[in-house]
Parts: structure tokens; sequence; C-alpha cells
């Protein structure tokens, strides 16, 4: 089982198709210029993935770090620096991830996404 960073269980949840989605929560902002917190942070859940998961299926598992609307309370750098910083370490791992994947979402989103 994943945690998320609070001990917490991660939330997965399945789809008709057989896909799986895992949600975890993570307060990223409490990480703030700390890359080796942030690293703890992200990195065991990336690790989780690529040993559970068989090497040949990892560049088909698209990878998105969608921070919430509450990352805008943060001054444009500090976000800028947190989305930055995910996805480097993103981008170190086998899985598809594109820039764009690593964003704050909208308000709207957030509430679809729950």
């Amino acid at each position: 089982m994943v945690h998320s960073i609070s001990g917490e269980p991660a939330k997965i949840y399945g789809h008709e198709n057989g896909l799986a989605y895992l949600k975890v929560q993570i307060e990223l902002d409490k990480f703030m210029y700390n890359e080796s917190r942030f690293r703890v942070c992200i990195e065991p859940l990336l690790n989780w993935e690529e040993q559970h998961v068989p090497s040949y299926v990892h560049i088909k598992i698209d990878v998105f770090l969608l921070a919430t609307t509450g990352l805008t309370k943060l001054p444009i750098s500090d976000a800028k620096w947190i989305l930055d910083k995910a996805w480097a370490i993103l981008v170190s791992y086998p899985f598809m991830c594109q820039r764009r994947w690593v964003r704050v979402i909208s308000g709207v989103e957030e509430a679809y996404y729950g």
C-alpha cells in the first residue's frame, strides 16, 4: 500500500476500462525551498510505481502532478519553484510526463477531481 506524506493511505480509484488512478494529497507548500524534503515527499510514490509495474510498461504510464488552487496563494516565484522542482523529479523517471501536466488546476477542475 502506498501512503501519503501524512501517513494516510493513498486513494486508488478504478476505472471501467481497467486503468487505475492513484490520488495522493501532499501539501507541497510545506517543502518550499527545501529540495531534499521535497524529493522525500514525491520520490517514494514514483519508486513504488517503478518497482510494482513491469519495466516494459513504464513508458505507457502517464504521470500528472496537479496542484490545487491553494498554490495560487503563494507568490508566483514560490509556486514556480515548486512546479519546476516537481517537473525535474518527474522527468528523471521512465514514465510518460509532459511539462504541461505539472501545473496548478483551476477551482472547477479541483471540484471535478474531488
